[in-house]
């Protein structure tokens, strides 16, 4: 796994001096880690993962939020601070941050089965492949279910919404003992999250601040149509 976090970490410094993240280097907890908002307040997601860890043996959960609101970056501030001897040390044999959003991901979808495995690769120059496996133990992030349904429904695959998805995900989980994370945009999962229950639990990312959210926008003009979901 050492070429994949040494890219992942790059990939990730390089994010930073961009400026294409909220925050900035000298604002660690900017972009540190994501919240989960409860009755008590606010509370960081990293480390109710690393307890959740600790408790189940293996499992998936899915983490929704709207555009900015860190999904993709708390899957990779795991990886790198994992890497850098600052998470999960000790506990996980790897925390690993993989992209279902990549146009290879056309090939996962088989006749309305999800293959996962062929989808386990870092989006950096170079393509970083694992199976199932390689992550017995370890802590997996899958980032961008709502662009891997949109993609499923695209090619007629027999996919409508994420509860297919995630028992075949849980079924991973329990057969190579792995703790996966599903990432997703609320409104494309929001629909199902009642009968998800029964499947997994499933945690909403907390708002993001309107300056941040500006910032994220500015740094992100693609996504300007996602700019009425923030609130």
């Amino acid at each position: 796994f050492s070429p994949y976090y040494r890219d992942g970490e790059e990939r990730f410094t390089e994010e930073k001096d961009e400026e294409s993240i909220v925050g900035s280097e000298s604002d660690e907890k900017a972009y540190t880690d994501a919240n989960l908002e409860e009755e008590d307040g606010l509370v960081p997601v990293l480390p109710c993962l690393e307890a959740w860890f600790e408790k189940e043996k293996y499992g998936v959960i899915l983490v929704h939020g709207e555009p900015g609101h860190g999904k993709t970056l708390l899957c990779r501030k795991a990886m790198v601070d994992f890497f850098r001897g600052n998470y999960m040390k000790g506990k996980a044999e790897n925390v690993i941050a993989v992209s279902l959003n990549t146009g290879e991901n056309r090939n996962i979808i088989d006749g309305g089965k999800v293959i996962i495995s062929n989808a386990l690769a870092w989006g950096a120059e170079r393509e970083h492949k694992f199976t199932f496996d390689d992550c017995r133990g370890s802590l997996l992030f899958l980032d961008g279910f709502d662009e891997f349904i949109d993609d499923a429904k695209r090619t007629n695959s027999g996919l409508e919404n994420i509860c297919p998805f995630m028992k075949r995900v849980n079924a991973i989980a329990k057969s190579y003992d792995i703790h996966i994370v599903v990432t997703s945009r609320t409104a494309v999962v929001s629909s199902d999250l009642n009968d998800l229950t029964a499947i997994c639990n499933h945690y909403e990312l907390s708002p993001i601040s309107e300056s941040q959210q500006d910032g994220w926008m500015e740094c992100h003009s693609e996504c300007s149509d996602y700019k009425e979901t923030f609130w």
